[in-house]
């Protein structure tokens, strides 16, 4: 039978035992009803005997199974009949635990507190509440924790989830108010702007150009800016962010750039480089390992703190390594973050305090978020989107591949290579055996060597690599002697190869719709025909819906804006 139950009836018999053998604490009880008996056992749990009683009538909930001396139930959860229904025969709450908690435990302390919720005040007006057909807050509390229908649940979490995106919005909104009142410089526009633009060795798209235009009028006025410039990865924000410097700069104010990663910072700083090469910048990169000036060779993090300090440095770019007590960027007029979400506010208001005036802010982000999503996360920005890709990017193919498919997969790497391309296989895990079963960089570097490509040279990168073996694997990608790289996420930010053209993402289930975007993201940067093959391992047809929507959603963002209920979108067991 196998199945999940729960019985009524009274206990006949209970004892415990040692058993040497297997060095546990067995409890054993018989418990029946004029149907029939079910034997319980219990581990370790030797106080039960004490605690339950012959002649008890109790509920039991667990698997029942068969065995030898008929039915039996193994750790099954109990509570006596009389008394109130915490654990058995309901919906039952199951709660995160931690510190050596038990659910039976939690359940009991949060039922302990419910007389409290009573004397809640309901800080939502009635017309609200009727208004969106909300319950009232003691209710909704109630209801979450102790339902007695699935509609219940369903009530309960619109209400609380009403009320976290309602404080969202409003300190959203509260932030934006405080931020305008605050003085900013006025940033006039530069007549070198458009040299910077003719000098582009491309056109840049109407998106552009109406972003950079909006920019341009925010940092003109009295108070500051604070912008979301939101584009697919590869749809030129940099270049917008750039103008943006320009501007900032010949005002006489210096520019910083914050990256959530070393080779994100890095990539940003080359970039930079190219796009000023024909101007008088002094660009610099400051991260843990990475200390660089444009115009200098070698450079300590003495010299870059000192030139800084000096207003040598028109423009710095950096991580996490900015935000030491020793970095201070004085008269900082335009503070540009990268994937923003992945600063906290006490970081992004970092170098903010330390500069005399408030500077301009400007938040990089290449996630597709629904607009009105974005405007309730981000509420306290402006938000600008650049929807055109450059002229002669096409569409990258996405496809998820079965077990079955995975031939088919390979061939096309294999062809991809011969064509002098290169492909990304990205792995969950680092090592084999680090948790859940999934597959790691290490052997799948192997097994592909061994098996798939015994004739062509394959690189790894990974997060427990030093900043200089980081570089080295990527140059050796970059430059085709290792034309497969087998990667852990590390690569989803930051990674320039114009001709890598395949993206596979081994146990692609795993990982959420912003980190799958973002690392189809790596290729597409050309002319070139492109792939990203999702292996997801124990395909099904809940899988293969959420890979659909997946796919909808980093086209047509404003087409599911009701379904981002799938976090991440290829987990096995969707809700």
């Amino acid at each position: 039978m196998n199945a999940k139950v729960t019985v009524r009836g009274k206990i006949r018999l209970i004892q415990s035992r040692r058993s040497y053998k297997r060095r546990l604490n067995i409890t054993e009880a018989l418990v029946g009803d004029a149907t029939g008996t079910v034997k319980c056992i219990w581990f370790n749990q030797p106080y039960l005997s004490k605690q339950l009683k012959i002649g008890q009538e109790i509920l039991l909930a667990g698997v029942l199974k068969p065995s030898n001396y008929g039915w039996q139930l193994d750790n099954p959860t109990y509570e006596p009949v009389s008394g109130a229904r915490l654990h058995t025969a309901r919906l039952v709450p199951n709660y995160h635990l931690t510190g050596g908690l038990t659910s039976r435990l939690v359940r009991r302390l949060v039922y302990a507190a419910m007389p409290t919720v009573n004397t809640m005040p309901d800080w939502l007006p009635r017309s609200v509440l009727k208004k969106y057909s909300l319950l009232n807050l003691s209710t909704a509390l109630k209801l979450v924790h102790f339902p007695t229908k699935t509609e219940d649940i369903k009530s309960a979490r619109y209400r609380l989830a009403f009320d976290e995106l309602l404080l969202l919005r409003l300190t959203a909104l509260a932030a934006k108010k405080d931020y305008a009142l605050k003085p900013a410089p006025v940033i006039p526009f530069s007549a070198r702007t458009k040299q910077f633009v003719s000098n582009l060795p491309w056109t840049l798209t109407d998106d552009q150009k109406k972003s950079a235009w909006k920019i341009i009028n925010d940092l003109a006025g009295a108070k500051p800016m604070n912008r979301l410039l939101q584009g697919d990865v590869g749809a030129g924000k940099t270049v917008v962010a750039g103008i943006a410097a320009l501007n900032v700069i010949d005002a006489g104010f210096k520019v910083a750039l914050l990256a959530p990663t070393e080779i994100l910072a890095a990539q940003h700083f080359a970039t930079l480089k190219k796009l000023f090469n024909n101007f008088p910048i002094t660009i610099a990169l400051f991260t843990r390992s990475q200390k660089n000036i444009s115009q200098s060779d070698k450079v300590s993090k003495k010299n870059i703190v000192d030139d800084l300090a000096k207003g040598k440095i028109n423009f710095i770019v950096g991580t996490h390594a900015l935000l030491t007590d020793n970095v201070a960027v004085p008269n900082l007029g335009l503070l540009i973050i990268d994937e923003q979400h992945r600063f906290g506010v006490e970081q992004r208001n970092w170098l903010i305090k330390k500069s005399v005036t408030t500077p301009h802010l400007l938040s990089l982000s290449a996630t597709p978020i629904p607009r009105s999503l974005a405007l309730t996360i981000y509420g306290d920005l402006d938000i600008s989107l650049i929807k055109e890709l450059p002229k002669g990017r096409r569409p990258i193919k996405t496809e998820i591949v079965s077990e079955a498919g995975r031939a088919k997969a390979y061939q096309l790497i294999r062809t991809e290579v011969l064509a002098d391309h290169r492909v990304f296989i990205i792995c969950p895990l680092i090592a084999e055996g680090d948790t859940l079963g999934e597959k790691s960089v290490q052997e799948e570097k192997l097994r592909l060597e061994k098996n798939i490509f015994p004739d062509i040279a394959i690189g790894v990168l990974h997060g427990r690599m030093t900043g200089k073996e980081k570089n080295q694997a990527l140059q050796n990608f970059a430059q085709g002697q290792t034309p497969i790289l087998v990667s852990t996420t590390v690569v989803e930010v930051g990674i320039d190869v114009p001709n890598a053209t395949v993206m596979a993402i081994e146990g692609a289930q795993n990982f959420g719709l912003a980190q799958l975007h973002q690392l189809r993201g790596r290729v597409g940067r050309s002319e070139l025909p492109s792939y990203c093959l999702l292996m997801a391992d124990g395909q099904d047809q809940d899988n293969e819906a959420a890979t659909g929507l997946w796919i909808d959603f980093a086209h047509h963002p404003e087409l599911v804006e009701g379904r981002l209920w799938y976090p991440p979108l290829l987990r096995r067991n969707p809700p």
